[in-house]
């Protein structure tokens, strides 16, 4: 259609073209053929960033600019990347009310679009903001429908809080994913008294053993559980009873273990994960129905378990202690809801294919100092930002610690320091009591990354706020960052600027591949590094990574073969 209009210059038909053949290659291996689906191009396009594909964001801007010009002159219907018409005289005394700037441009897509369809100010409902979402899912390419729906809503509600006369009333946001997790304070008081009594237990150290044991055995405690885990035991169980609410149990009603643990109970709250998940066997199931066992257990015999190893490959079964039909049936679950395989889980498979291009693994290499350079240009309070990242990403590059050690680095106890002066050795030393599988973290930092982190503290860190406190990475409040904000910061930064999708955990992930791609003997030493308890499970998780390499070397063996008969023919046949 584009090649046959005689309205377009040689050069627009290039430009177009060049458009439209783009965005076929980012999208589809087979280009786009047959009728053009704004809405699954859209979906395609989530998650995307330029450098994934090595081209320049502006590049990549002008290649969205020509499609839509092509979508438009074929008649089909897409929502412009900006909005350069003419507001409606009401929308632009309204977006004139709004007294910062970011705002106004948060709210300028949306008055746009409500000038074109007549919409008044103060008839805007929480209907109108979802007939914007489902403009931005079906007619935009921008890959962000929902960012820019909620972001539009919470902006909307600023102003009608804060500024007098805004012709408007709030509006409800309605979220991607309904929420489901209740609170412990609402829980009933009895059933929330018992979940604490035994999250206590779990942390203090448990029963000792007594009864029929050998009398070396008497009086030994169960080992104390790490806060990490605690805290995932206790976010484990809430979830359990959240979903039991989801269901349609009135929290009044939970009062107790054996409420919350009737058969069928257990079967409607699993339900509900298996559904959440899209019909799918998640892990989560098996992790949460382990936690619930481990409560129901403690609950009817008065003791937690003692010597008997429980884990996501190998659940034990207590058949031979008692029998309880509960008990059996969350047995059943754990083995029906285990991975099928063992080692690294397909998300992690693909994290690391990504750095078996050698550029790719040169991206993420030199990406701290790319960012350091940058902080400068940067300024501000987003540069230092970008300092502290470039500081994490270093850290977890160099010691792949866990993600919640690394946020809860304290300066005065963590980090230890040889003497004073240019030449001071820095060590990071973590007691186990702090650890997940209870094994102390010692790291002796390299000279590069002990000048880095010397210069980001008397720099760049004091320019933070909460910098009052001792944490590394501290909060506004001056506490130490939250986990889940610090993976997505580095993730984010990551993806930006090199196109690569990796999380905090995954580092860990990454040094093995790393040091055994170079030294595939090297499983302790990955071990030692990675802080595992046994070698088994670090050849367990890397043992897919050496069939690699042994296919590689198979591969050079065919090859090379066939290059050394390529000169041996076959002896022709001659006739009898």
């Amino acid at each position: 259609m584009i090649a046959l209009n005689p309205d377009l210059t040689p050069k627009q038909k290039t430009d177009l073209t060049w458009g439209v053949t783009g965005i076929a290659s980012l999208v589809s291996p087979i280009s786009l053929e047959g009728a053009v689906n704004i809405a699954a191009i859209n979906a395609k396009l989530k998650g995307f960033t330029p450098p994934m594909a090595n081209i320049a964001p502006q590049t990549f801007s002008n290649m969205k600019c020509r499609f839509r010009a092509a979508c438009e002159i074929a008649g089909i219907l897409v929502q412009p990347g900006k909005n350069q018409g003419a507001l409606s005289v009401v929308w632009k005394q309204l977006l004139a009310m709004v007294p910062d700037d970011w705002d106004r441009r948060r709210l300028s897509r949306f008055a746009h679009y409500a000038g074109q369809q007549g919409w008044k100010p103060e008839d805007i409902t929480t209907e109108h903001m979802l007939r914007f979402l489902a403009l931005l899912a079906h007619h935009a390419i921008n890959g962000q429908e929902w960012d820019s729906y909620t972001r539009t809503c919470k902006t909307w509600n600023k102003q009608v809080k804060t500024i007098p006369g805004w012709p408007g009333t709030v509006v409800e946001i309605i979220r991607k994913r309904d929420p489901y997790m209740v609170s412990m304070d609402a829980l009933h008081p009895v059933l929330r008294a018992v979940l604490l009594a035994y999250l206590d237990i779990l942390a203090g150290g448990g029963d000792p053993l007594d009864g029929d044991a050998p009398v070396f055995l008497k009086g030994i405690t169960r080992k104390s559980l790490s806060p990490v885990t605690i805290k995932l035991r206790r976010t484990q169980i809430m979830q359990y009873v959240s979903a039991l609410v989801a269901q349609g149990y009135p929290l009044d009603t939970l009062a107790s273990v054996d409420a919350i643990t009737t058969t069928k109970a257990i079967t409607d709250a699993m339900d509900f994960f298996f559904h959440r998940a899209g019909d799918k066997m998640a892990t989560q199931i098996q992790y949460i129905a382990l936690a619930v066992r481990g409560l129901l257990h403690h609950h009817i015999t008065g003791r937690l378990r003692h010597g008997i190893r429980v884990d996501k490959y190998r659940p034990a079964s207590l058949s031979n202690q008692f029998s309880d039909p509960r008990i059996d049936l969350l047995d059943q679950i754990i083995r029906e809801a285990r991975p099928q395989e063992r080692g690294l889980v397909a998300k992690n498979k693909k994290c690391n294919a990504q750095f078996d291009d050698p550029r790719n693994l040169a991206k993420l290499l030199h990406l701290p100092r790319r960012l350091l350079k940058q902080v400068a240009k940067t300024g501000g309070k987003d540069g230092v930002r970008l300092a502290e990242i470039a500081l994490a990403i270093e850290f977890l590059l160099m010691c792949p610690i866990r993600i919640s050690n690394l946020v809860g680095i304290d300066l005065d106890r963590h980090i230890l320091k040889s003497s004073s002066g240019k030449k001071a050795v820095f060590r990071l030393s973590i007691p186990k009591g702090e650890v997940k599988n209870k094994h102390e973290i010692e790291f002796e930092f390299p000279d590069h990354l002990a000048r880095m982190l010397e210069r980001h503290i008397n720099l760049y860190r004091p320019q933070l706020s909460g910098a009052g406190s001792t944490w590394l990475f501290p909060s506004t409040d001056g506490g130490p960052r939250l986990y889940k904000l610090m993976t997505r910061q580095i993730s984010g930064i990551i993806r930006t600027h090199t196109g690569l999708i990796i999380t905090s955990h995954q580092f860990r992930h990454l040094a093995g591949k790393m040091f055994l791609d170079g030294h595939p003997v090297g499983h302790e030493t990955v071990r030692q590094v990675l802080g595992h308890a046994s070698i088994d499970t670090t050849t367990q998780y890397y043992t897919g990574n050496d069939q690699v390499k042994s296919g590689r070397a198979y591969d050079k063996a065919v090859l090379a073969l066939r290059d050394s008969t390529k000169f041996i023919t076959t002896k022709k046949r001659t006739k009898s």
